[in-house]
């Protein structure tokens, strides 16, 4: 009776044993799964080669538009610019309300993208380190300890 109980006890042990370490294989290569699709979506130089044309786009509108704010913010430099007519002042207002609302929504895109990265990268690093802890429980779980006698 009692060699039937622990020949029960250990069998279910050693599925038990064997669930488990198919489970972590699991989450092992669900682990390096996300990792790696990770490290594509954030591949900078994959997303610019893949939307060059845009990307170059945004550079140069970027460019324009700092260049241009830099330019209206500094003091004239010559006479002749302090001499040329003024444009109507409706007009000035429109455009600086444009570029102004242009360059809040560029700004808004980039503290966007650079949350999103940083998202990212956070999940990248607690994947990182959850698949090294993960390799730890596997070398763990893999060495024979017998705490049941």
């Amino acid at each position: 009776m009692k060699s039937d109980f622990n020949t029960n006890i250990a069998a279910q042990r050693a599925r038990l044993e064997h669930t488990i370490a198919v489970h972590e294989e699991a989450i092992v290569k669900r682990l390096k799964a996300l990792k790696a699709e990770i490290d594509t979506r954030l591949d900078v130089e994959a997303i610019v080669r893949q939307y060059a044309l845009p990307v170059t786009g945004v550079a140069l509108l970027a460019g324009f538009l700092i260049g241009r704010s830099v330019a209206s913010a500094r003091p004239a430099q010559y006479d002749y610019m302090q001499t040329k007519k003024q444009p109507p002042a409706s007009k000035n207002t429109r455009s600086s309300k444009f570029l102004n609302t242009v360059l809040r929504a560029m700004l808004d895109s980039a503290k966007t993208l650079a949350l999103n990265y940083a998202s990212d990268f956070a999940a990248r690093k607690l994947q990182e380190w959850l698949t090294k802890s993960g390799q730890g429980m596997l070398q763990t779980n893999s060495s024979p300890k017998n705490h049941i006698n």
